[in-house]
């Protein structure tokens, strides 16, 4: 080509291989991205296939197939992210207006009654019970809330609120008193509803009549937006949803509280949630799933661990206290996963559902999260790959399923397919719960529409200090979604950031102990590649005793991204101009 005559100034390089650039300790290092760089090199301008032919036939019919079926969904104001991030962080402070959105039964006195135990900034009031225990009118409501909020409490309101008009009374009272006005949405399913009611005694709305009223006020039910005025929109489903959304708003302290807390030395203390009597300030060890599914907080990570140590590796873990494995068909261990599996019959501490956290087990006690891999994009093959993994794992059911990559079954139009296979996994005892990985909010957006028996219940993401991902935050947390972060330490590119570093030598622990806890706090669970003892260690030292991060470190932490984020994990796939992708491959750096 240099031996033509041309003009570099005037030519132009079209191809596919685009420059990705990583960022370290300040420094800029290129990977991939051949035909980019080697336009740069002879002074050409480069342009994907997509800049200078536009948009592919199929990448055309792909959008317009899937543009007409996502889930309806509006961004979060700004406003919104960082009243997210402060709550998860346990930075957020009163007074504070919550209410209350759903049908009778659907949760919210549980929720009331679980906020306000033992809590002295809290008020409480319902409807039902206004008037000295019995019923009264929303005025009466309206009084109360107005002169607590004036006390500078914060306030949970309990009642259905069901439609805009409804709501548009309190988010006007908290506009007047110029406080903050959050909402969690009880979407708990109809049959649950209904049974609640049924069996309720000594209630206003209860026995097979009230039931209907219940089972309609569901289908009245309409979805809460920001545009009515909220700061804060959440959705909780489950009772372990509803129960970590009680631990986020526990920790929401009066402004005096906060005062007294300027040096940030709020504490924080480990606590197993089965026992669902958490300390307010507490890291969980176990996350519930819904259908008496407990997931563990910390979870060992196997991808890229050789074949010849995995066996010894996750048999240590186990033995240390790590009560989860993650593994995938691509990760080419699982075999050795399952020798470890089978060898865990004894005695493994700390597993829940005992009252002193030491029970005889067997493997299928040991919590298991499997994948349908990328190459599985059809039923039948989502099934065999099941049952591959099943006898790899030497497990007659796996805990948790995953689907690994969102993007080939979108392009090839299979993710309903896809998704019922593995909801018929379910319904045949094989799998537990389910999940996706590496899953954007609009690809969750198109999934949600699918599900017909089961919602995935977990999304396991790259995050950590790095790459908080909030707008993602803040859609599970909308869609009552337990998020999981994989990658926590930045594959070991945070350990040494200059504000991690500084945490550790100051609480005399790991850099991986921090970044372990900055997700863990927040409710967000890990999955963390652990190669030796000391590694496991130091993952198990975020949930222990002396092991806390004060409100000021995790401002710090929360600071790290300040440039931009950065992404470590960018297979080339996952990168172009389709919704489900995660941008343009140009850069994992994005200001």
């Amino acid at each position: 080509i240099l031996q033509t005559n041309f003009d570099p100034a005037t030519s132009i390089f079209v191809g596919d291989g685009t420059e990705c650039e990583k960022h370290v300790d300040g420094k800029t290092i290129s990977i991939h991205g051949d035909d980019e760089h080697f336009a740069r090199s002879i002074g050409i301008t480069f342009l994907t296939s997509m800049e200078y032919f536009g948009p592919s036939s199929i990448s055309k019919r792909i959008e317009q197939r899937t543009s007409s079926s996502r889930l309806s969904y509006s961004p979060p104001p700004p406003v919104a992210l960082d009243t997210r991030r402060d709550l998860a962080c346990h930075l957020l402070s009163g007074p504070i207006l919550l209410l209350l959105c759903g049908p009778q039964g659907s949760g919210k006195s549980y929720f009331c009654q679980q906020l306000g135990r033992d809590n002295l900034h809290w008020k409480s009031y319902s409807q039902d019970t206004i008037r000295n225990g019995k019923a009264g009118t929303r005025q009466a409501v309206e009084q109360a809330t107005l002169q607590s909020l004036r006390d500078g409490h914060s306030v949970v309101v309990d009642r259905m609120h069901l439609d805009p008009p409804q709501r548009q009374h309190f988010i006007s009272l908290a506009k007047t008193m110029q406080v903050a006005v959050h909402c969690i949405t009880f979407t708990t399913p109809k049959e649950v509803v209904k049974d609640r009611v049924e069996k309720r005694i000594d209630h206003v709305v209860m026995g097979e009549e009230g039931a209907k009223l219940a089972v309609r006020s569901c289908g009245e039910l309409i979805m809460p937006t920001y545009q009515e005025g909220f700061q804060l929109m959440s959705a909780a489903g489950t009772t372990d949803s509803v129960q970590r959304f009680v631990t986020l708003y526990r920790r929401v302290v009066s402004r005096g509280e906060k005062e007294e807390n300027q040096q940030g030395q709020r504490q924080l203390q480990p606590c197993n949630t089965s026992t669902r009597s958490e300390d307010d300030w507490s890291i969980p060890r176990f996350c519930g799933l819904g259908s008496n599914v407990y997931l563990p907080s910390i979870a060992l990570g196997t991808y890229k661990m050789g074949k010849s140590v995995t066996t010894e590796t996750v048999n240590m873990a186990f033995e240390l206290g790590i009560h989860a494995v993650d593994t995938a068909p691509t990760y080419n261990n699982e075999d050795q996963v399952g020798d470890a599996l089978a060898q865990q019959n004894g005695i493994m501490p700390g597993v829940i559902g005992s009252e002193d956290d030491s029970v005889a087990i067997n493997n299928e006690h040991a919590f298991c999260i499997a994948k349908v891999p990328k190459r599985a994009t059809s039923a039948e093959q989502v099934k065999q790959e099941l049952v591959k993994s099943l006898e790899k794992l030497q497990r007659t059911q796996i805990d948790l399923l995953l689907l690994h990559w969102p993007c080939d079954v979108i392009a090839m139009d299979t993710l309903k397919q896809v998704w019922s296979a593995m909801e018929d996994c379910v319904r045949e005892g094989k799998v537990r719960a389910l999940g996706v990985c590496n899953f954007n909010i609009e690809a969750l957006r198109l999934l949600l529409l699918h599900c017909q028996n089961t919602r995935p219940s977990v999304l396991q993401v790259e995050r950590h200090v790095m790459l908080p991902q909030w707008d993602l935050v803040d859609f599970c947390n909308q869609h009552d979604i337990l998020l999981q972060a994989h990658s926590p330490l930045g594959q070991g590119t945070l350990l040494d950031h200059v504000v991690v570093k500084k945490i550790a030598k100051r609480l005399k622990v790991s850099s991986a102990s921090v970044l372990i806890q900055w997700n863990l706090i927040q409710n967000v669970a890990v999955a963390t590649k652990c190669s030796s003892k000391k590694h496991m260690e130091d993952a198990l030292a975020a949930i222990r005793d002396d092991m806390v991060l004060s409100n000021e470190d995790m401002k710090s932490l929360n600071g790290c991204n300040e440039s931009g984020d950065e992404r470590m994990v960018c297979p080339p796939f996952m990168f172009g101009d389709e919704a489900c992708c995660w941008g343009r491959y140009a850069t994992t750096k994005s200001k």
